[in-house]
């Protein structure tokens, strides 16, 4: 995950998208190999999706982290 944020902010700093593309293959491994849902991961996975233009992945991914937060402890949700 450590890595997929540092492609994030590399891609951001020196506007390459090698780096998204680096920090989409990291972030996916991170959310594919974790236990429990990582709600951080699927939000940085769709922020990178996003950035390369990916709307159906970024979508995809606003959805995963929208529900695996645990019940009561997403305070938008009514």
């Amino acid at each position: 995950m450590l890595s997929g944020v540092a492609c994030i902010k590399l891609a951001r700093q020196f506007c390459s998208s090698d780096y998204l593309s680096l920090a989409v293959s990291s972030l996916t491994s991170a959310h594919a190999t974790s236990t429990i849902p990582l709600p951080i991961v699927s939000l940085l996975l769709a922020q990178a999706e996003g950035s390369l233009g990916s709307k159906q992945n970024w979508e995809k991914n606003l959805r995963f982290e929208w529900y695996s937060w645990p019940p009561g402890m997403n305070c938008l949700r009514y």
